[in-house]
């Protein structure tokens, strides 16, 4: 999601999963908790990202910004928005690149929240959902 067309403005937080669910069991007459196993549930962020005109995502000019929104706008929704043309759980298979190198995958729901259009740039943001926690 960094590309001459757009940029997400704090990815990092991928690297943390989801919270942990479940609780304690308190025993009358006894001292503290039983501890029982935790289980991870699903987790969602909210990125902010940037969205420019000028650019497509191969850094190729547009000769008209609005035409730029529009086409990259339609990119968006067609490549990384879970869409109506989407089958079955409309998950998608998503991949982060860790500031290491290394590649962390998993299956998520996305979707694009519009924000205001500042300086040439469109503000966004990227709901992102993960079922299963976390990447991988």
């Amino acid at each position: 999601m960094t590309c001459p067309a757009w940029r997400l403005r704090d990815p990092g937080r991928l690297l943390f999963g989801s919270p942990l669910r479940g609780s304690y069991v308190q025993v009358p007459g006894m001292d503290g908790e039983l501890p029982v196993p935790l289980r991870g549930t699903s987790a969602q962020w909210s990125l902010d990202m940037m969205m420019a005109g000028r650019w497509d995502h191969t850094g190729a000019e547009f000769a008209d910004e609005q035409e730029g929104f529009e086409s990259n706008l339609n990119y968006l929704r067609t490549n990384v928005e879970t869409g109506w043309a989407a089958t079955g759980n409309r998950l998608r298979p998503a991949t982060f690149e860790t500031p290491g190198g290394s590649t962390l995958s998993a299956d998520v729901h996305c979707w694009f929240v519009p924000g205001e259009f500042e300086a040439h740039l469109w503000r966004m943001t990227l709901e992102l959902r993960v079922p299963a926690g976390g990447f991988a």
